[in-house]
């Protein structure tokens, strides 16, 4: 770790989005936030460090089915009433606006944890 929070922050929402579609969600933050425990950060940086973990847990698993159930859900019920809407229909949508949310949200809380 830099020290600095912005690099920081986002440096762990990239990496933790990568992992997040290699590993499923879940078992990625649980690993994440072990190392990030033991890594002897300021409480700030320990602070943002988990908490960017949840917005890429939230957001990163785009990619993977596994992390697509709402999506699958969603799906269903668009079928449901009438809509054709298909799994690549969400994975466009998806791979635009996912980096945007996660380095969006990352600025935001690196900010909020500077001032």
């Amino acid at each position: 770790m830099s020290g600095n929070i912005f690099v920081d922050t986002f440096s762990v929402a990239l990496l933790s989005a990568f992992m997040c579609n290699l590993v499923n969600n879940i078992p990625m933050t649980a690993m994440m936030l072990s190392i990030i425990q033991q890594a002897g950060l300021s409480s700030t940086l320990n602070t943002a460090m988990g908490y960017s973990l949840v917005i890429v847990q939230t957001w990163a698993p785009i990619l993977r089915h596994s992390g697509l159930l709402p999506g699958y859900s969603g799906l269903r019920v668009h079928e449901d009433n009438g809509w054709n809407t298909t799994i690549t229909d969400l994975l466009k949508i998806g791979l635009f606006v996912t980096p945007i949310a996660i380095l969006g949200a990352s600025m935001i809380l690196a900010i909020e944890l500077s001032i």
